[in-house]
């Protein structure tokens, strides 16, 4: 497989990705599958064994067609993201801890995943704008995206070569979350933001609330949810006394609430 021409590294290079390297392939899909699932296949990540000699297991499966469509990581997200392994909810019938492991283990349900700290803040960009936010978006909005995304990384921590280790969230993390300029600024109901987007053109408030839910939980809210900030949003009439020692919060205010409670629920930082 070593070639006999170029310097060391292209010859190294040719040697990893040779074609007859199922090495290669099969770990090149180890590691997107970890990406995306938040565990490997195969753990550790960065030791796999020797292939054996018969073929046709999971990775093999997907490093085969990874190489025939050559060598492109686009097929192989594809293939994994349209897998029915990916595509299951995480919620589980599971009724011990031990058979919850069991079904995890036999990917019967997706592996709840602490979001990465790019994936935080690409959640909380994405969140707080009604239209996607890619390489055909505005240039401001991207520049803003990117300067506040290399900020937030740095205050919130970055994984760098442990970005399959699931550790749990820090104070610091959650504190910044809470209470960090970032945050605030997605939440507010401002010229163009999202969530002054839902309260202009939701054509009523059950509609701003299931709106405000899909746009940062990708759900709809529970009866309870939406019952709850149905009472917020509606007006109060002129003879219904404020509870004692409160002021009741403009609607602006509680959609601006309503958006920082979001992005800071367990549910906003996980994948599940």
């Amino acid at each position: 497989w070593l070639p006999s021409e170029g310097d060391q590294r292209e010859r190294l290079a040719a040697w990893v990705t040779h074609p007859d390297n199922r090495r290669f392939e099969r770990a090149i899909a180890n590691r997107i599958w970890g990406l995306m699932f938040g565990r490997p296949l195969h753990e550790p990540v960065d030791d796999l064994p020797h292939p054996e000699d018969k073929p046709e297991d999971a990775l093999d499966i997907l490093g085969q067609e990874f190489r025939a469509r050559g060598d492109r990581l686009s097929v192989l997200i594809r293939m994994i993201a349209q897998s029915r392994a990916f595509r299951l909810s995480s919620e589980s019938t599971a009724e011990t801890d031990s058979q919850y492991a069991a079904q995890e283990s036999a990917w019967a349900v997706y592996p709840l995943v602490r979001l990465r700290p790019e994936q935080v803040i690409g959640s909380l960009f994405q969140a707080s704008h009604i239209r996607s936010v890619d390489q055909n978006s505005n240039p401001f909005i991207r520049f803003a995206r990117f300067n506040n995304e290399n900020d937030f990384i740095k205050e919130y921590g970055d994984l760098g070569d442990d970005e399959l280790l699931q550790q749990i969230g820090t104070i610091p993390q959650a504190l910044l979350r809470m209470n960090g300029k970032f945050t605030s600024e997605q939440s507010k109901v401002d010229l163009l933001s999202g969530p002054s987007e839902i309260l202009d053109f939701s054509k009523d408030d059950a509609h701003i609330v299931e709106n405000s839910f899909l746009c940062c939980l990708s759900r709809r809210p529970t009866d309870a949810e939406l019952a709850y900030y149905l009472n917020l949003l509606k007006p109060r009439e002129k003879e219904e006394p404020a509870p004692s020692g409160s002021v009741r919060p403009s609607r602006e205010e509680v959609v601006q609430d309503l958006f920082w409670t979001l992005f800071n629920s367990p549910e906003f930082s996980w994948n599940h």
